[in-house]
């Protein structure tokens, strides 16, 4: 194993490197204050092309927190968080840095989010219950402002409300639903105010 220490602006870090067995080359580029490994990158091969490494951080058990690919600095494929106990708590894929989709768990394992990218810079997130259900799910633009159709559900699995966001404002009809699924009534809204009737 070889040492390198890098002195920037004061500040000391030490990477050790090392040619792993299979034949890539792991930098320990930070260390929790019980000398386990806190963040680590991992090139393919001789480490040459340092455009391609592997990133992973790392709890202070030294059980994984983070891992993710990368390709010139931006994630790309399957990055992984999970929870300490081992648990996988978010999978997303991503593509050149945009992530085009997730789902997040609880740490029980149960989804309780979903997030996948749309044509046109627009995002879909569905959120769920606990025991599985729809919750509800909104379509998001690239400012992260609610557009277009989105539904609510009660935990039984029927429709609360539905209607459509413009610029993260309900705008035209809404309507709206009892928990047994009967319609109760509808509402015109202009910009998130509704109408007087």
């Amino acid at each position: 194993m070889k040492i390198v220490k890098i002195s920037l602006l004061n500040l000391s870090i030490f990477i050790f490197l090392s040619l792993n067995s299979y034949g890539q080359i792991k930098l320990i580029l930070e260390k929790w204050d019980n000398d386990t490994s806190k963040i680590v990158k991992i090139y393919p091969g001789d480490g040459k092309d340092t455009s391609k490494y592997q990133l992973i951080h790392f709890y202070r058990s030294g059980k994984k927190l983070q891992d993710a690919n990368y390709v010139d600095s931006k994630p790309e494929g399957k990055v992984c968080y999970w929870y300490e106990g081992d648990k996988c708590q978010q999978e997303a894929i991503y593509k050149g840095g945009k992530e085009l989709q997730s789902k997040t768990y609880s740490e029980d394992g149960i989804i309780i989010e979903t997030h996948v990218a749309l044509e046109g810079n627009f995002d879909k997130d569905t959120k769920f219950y606990a025991n599985g259900l729809k919750q509800s799910e909104i379509i998001y633009d690239s400012l992260g402002l609610k557009q277009g159709k989105s539904s609510f559900w009660y935990q039984n699995s029927k429709l609360q409300k539905q209607g459509i966001f413009e610029n993260d404002k309900e705008q035209g009809l809404w309507k709206f639903f009892d928990e047994q699924g009967n319609y109760i009534e509808g509402k015109i809204y202009h910009k998130g105010i509704p109408e007087i009737k």
